[in-house]
């Protein structure tokens, strides 16, 4: 897995996978650029490509996560889980070293809410899914 920055040249794919994704479509692409409350943000790739784009945004005690996926049809979800168990480490160790306490995400999609509580992440208030980062993930 290697993180990259994402940049300008990617919204063609960005909003492709946005129009696609009727969880995000209502959010427009340069939303996955870094902005305004960024910590950072960009695209996680395999030895095949891009296989999600993550923005990272900072609040007081942890950071909050947003990924935008591919259509199922382009990135296998094998190599999605691949990659965002290598990222939910790294962000862990980067989110432990800067004295953050979780990382959260919102979702209601269900097979991803199965999938985050499968390795370690908890529910939280409304849609908020929180990996705690004091123990290792």
């Amino acid at each position: 897995m290697r993180l990259a920055p994402s940049n300008e040249s990617d919204l063609p794919e960005i909003g492709a996978w946005v129009a696609a994704d009727p969880w995000h479509n209502s959010l427009g692409d340069d939303f996955w650029l870094t902005g305004s409350n960024c910590f950072f943000a960009g695209k996680l790739q395999d030895d095949r490509g891009t296989v999600c784009y993550v923005k990272v945004r900072e609040e007081d005690r942890g950071y909050r996560l947003d990924t935008q996926f591919a259509p199922a049809y382009q990135v296998s979800r094998s190599r999605v889980v691949k990659a965002a168990i290598k990222f939910f480490a790294v962000l862990g160790d980067l989110a432990r070293a800067n004295g953050k306490q979780y990382i959260i995400a919102e979702s209601r999609s269900p097979s991803l809410i199965a999938f985050l509580e499968r390795v370690g992440w908890r529910y939280g208030n409304g849609d908020n899914l929180k990996l705690e980062v004091t123990q290792n993930v």
